[in-house]
């Protein structure tokens, strides 16, 4: 998913300060996950960056992708209300059809959606002796959300 295609529902402005969040967060996500599964902790620095390389994509699709259907939800539920007479004269921008808060609300269910996922998949792949074994668990397990929402 290109963050730009969000522009016409949240604004320009709107979307590099969500893309920006949306990397910080997974970055996170993602090293909290390989730390869990004791990957993080890996002799071999080069297979360690590997997977947090191909755990962060992961995480940004996935984010990307589940951020973007929430916003659609929104924009179609206010679309709904303004043309239902419920949104009379609502300021939303000229440049945008979701505003802030409505914007901020769906990062906030997306972040929360993603960390349980990646919480999800720690509970499974954490059982694992080998840290190998648990990278390819965790990255099938991202693989298989961004599937679903394909």
């Amino acid at each position: 998913m290109e963050w730009t295609e969000l522009a016409p529902l949240i604004g320009p402005s709107l979307v590099g300060e969500v893309e920006r969040k949306a990397a910080q967060f997974t970055v996170e996500v993602t090293r909290e996950t390989l730390q869990a599964v004791g990957a993080a902790e890996s002799p071999d620095s080069g297979e360690r960056e590997k997977w947090q390389a191909a755990l962060q994509r992961l995480n940004e699709h996935l984010f990307g992708l589940k951020f973007r259907d929430e916003i659609l939800r929104v924009t179609q539920e206010r679309l709904s209300a303004i043309s239902g007479g419920v949104l009379k004269g609502v300021d939303i921008g000229s440049d945008r059809l979701v505003g802030r808060h409505q914007t901020d609300v769906a990062f906030k269910v997306v972040e929360v959606s993603v960390g349980k996922l990646n919480r999800t998949l720690i509970a499974h792949s954490a059982k694992q002796d080998d840290p190998f074994v648990a990278c390819q668990l965790l990255e099938s397990g991202l693989q298989g959300g961004i599937a679903s929402l394909g």
